[in-house]
Order: C-alpha cells, then sequence, then structure tokens
C-alpha cells in the first residue's frame, strides 16, 4: 500500500482505511507510552524553534524522536539538533548532526551529547543543552564534515 506521512506520524493507505505504522510492529499504545516523555518537552522545543526558525520534526520513521533541523545557504549543510529514544527502549540519546549533499557524495558529521542516558539527563536543563549544542553546530562548517558514502540511485 501507499505510505502516507500526517504530523511525524506514518500511515499506511489499504482499502481506504488509515492505520498508523510505527516501527518494528510497535502498537499504538506501546508507542504512545514510549513518546510520553518526548511530548512533555514539545513545549519547550517549540519555543526554541520558533526563537530560532528552525523546523520541529517529530516521530520520524516512525519512532518516538523530536529534531530541530534548519539549512545552511548556500553550502546546503542541513544541521539538526535530536532527542530520540535508544534502541534498547529504556533510555535516550541527544545528539547534534549535519550533513550535505555534494553531487553523489554525502558528507556527515554527528556528536552524542547524550548517549543511552536516563530521561532526566535529557530533561534537567533542557532549554540550556539546546543553546549549547545549538552554538556548537552552528560553528561547524563544511569542512568540519566527513565522506559518509554515495546517494544511493534509489533515493534520488
Amino acid at each position: 500500500g501507499l505510505i502516507l506521512v500526517i504530523g511525524g506520524i506514518y500511515f499506511r493507505i489499504q482499502k481506504g482505511i488509515h492505520v498508523p505504522t510505527y516501527y518494528d510492529g510497535m502498537s499504538e499504545a506501546e508507542f504512545k507510552k514510549l513518546e510520553a516523555p518526548l511530548i512533555k518537552i514539545d513545549p519547550i522545543l517549540v519555543d526554541f524553534a520558533d526563537e530560532h526558525h528552525l523546523e520541529l520534526h517529530k516521530n520520524g520513521k516512525g519512532w518516538p524522536e523530536r529534531s530541530l533541523d534548519w539549512d545552511i545557504a548556500p553550502s546546503g549543510t542541513r544541521k539538526t539538533v535530536s532527542v530520540y529514544l535508544a534502541d534498547d527502549k529504556k533510555s535516550f540519546d541527544f545528539c547534534i548532526a549535519a550533513n550535505e549533499l555534494r553531487g553523489d557524495d554525502i558528507y556527515y558529521k554527528k556528536k552524542l551529547i547524550h548517549d543511552h542516558s536516563p530521561w532526566v539527563d535529557i530533561e534537567t536543563n533542557l532549554s540550556q543543552q539546546l543553546a549549547v549544542v545549538f552554538d556548537e553546530a552552528k560553528r561547524w562548517s563544511s569542512q568540519d564534515l566527513e565522506f559518509s558514502g554515495k546517494v544511493s540511485k534509489w533515493s534520488k
């Protein structure tokens, strides 16, 4: 069937029925439970995004996450501050990243601020943490990015 994204939630369109699609067959109830801490920080993220003219994205690829994204002209570098549920489904990661497409080459840089950390580490002083990592990411230039791979012919 067709996949449609509305508000960061992926929907499968089958026979006119819109069914949310969560990562790895996760139920809606499980997803909402895992996403709950992120919902609590949404007001902080919305305020930060508005203040700095960033795009706020939620639940990319059907996984509990929040990201603040912006593009840098003229290089086309895409920078991101992300908070997301770690793969153990018990802890969270907080990182900054940048990527840039140069022809068919992808250049990338990532720095984990919190790696598989308890939620309290993310939530405590979040506004200050966002300001610090945002300033660091703003200082990254194209020259700081490393070759990461080639664009797949399937993604063009």
